[in-house]
């Protein structure tokens, strides 16, 4: 008996003496998860850039993306690119055509997701909520790329994947960085609008 009372008195020691440090860090556990629950949750892996690198909303980050733009643009010109689109007999206007719907019906799927699932369902985009869409938009990407390629190739060359890159890349996804993505639909609209205006009745004449 003196034996068993002995050591239920040393582990009854050990606790009691144990117990202040036990209690803290269980105060300091149960704060962490209250901070880390508080913790407003964000999807802009950006939001808090590392050292030396702009957010998107600084002045000079801007002004890179309109560097870009204008580069791509004088690059775009001497290659006489938007005429050889119109006038050239060389480009096969009926890939292009295809290239174009392609494009439009990812402009057409861009707009629904950010209206009506993002501003009126307030739904959270990411992979795992639109996997189908996701892959859409990939497939559609790909094939208006080759389209745009067969099209162009005739006349260009192996100078056509470079300037769709200068085209795509160095233009319209650095005006996509920049700007609002309502600024970035109705420009899409009037945009794409316009170049089917340009481009009616090219096939019937080449």
């Amino acid at each position: 008996y003196s034996t068993s009372a002995v050591l239920y008195s040393i582990q009854f020691n050990s606790i009691h003496c144990s117990s202040p440090n036990l209690i803290r860090s269980t105060m300091a556990d149960v704060e962490s998860t209250q901070q880390r629950q508080n913790r407003p949750a964000t999807t802009n892996p950006y939001q808090n850039p590392p050292p030396g690198v702009f957010p998107p909303d600084h002045i000079f980050y801007k002004l890179k993306r309109l560097l870009y733009i204008a580069l791509s643009g004088f690059v775009l010109h001497h290659f006489h690119f938007y005429k050889a689109l119109v006038k050239s007999p060389k480009v096969r206007h009926e890939w292009f055509q295809i290239g174009l719907a392609l494009t439009i019906a990812i402009l057409m799927i861009k707009t629904y997701v950010e209206t009506y699932e993002v501003k009126i369902r307030r739904q959270e985009v990411n992979y795992e909520n639109y996997r189908q869409t996701t892959h859409a938009v990939i497939l559609l990407v790909l094939s208006s790329t080759v389209a745009f390629n067969v099209a162009l190739w005739p006349h260009y060359g192996w100078n056509t994947p470079i300037l769709l890159g200068v085209c795509f890349f160095g233009m319209i996804l650095q005006f996509l960085l920049i700007v609002p993505t309502y600024v970035q639909n109705i420009f899409g609209l009037v945009a794409f609008t316009f170049v089917l205006q340009e481009y009616s009745g090219v096939s019937l004449v080449y």
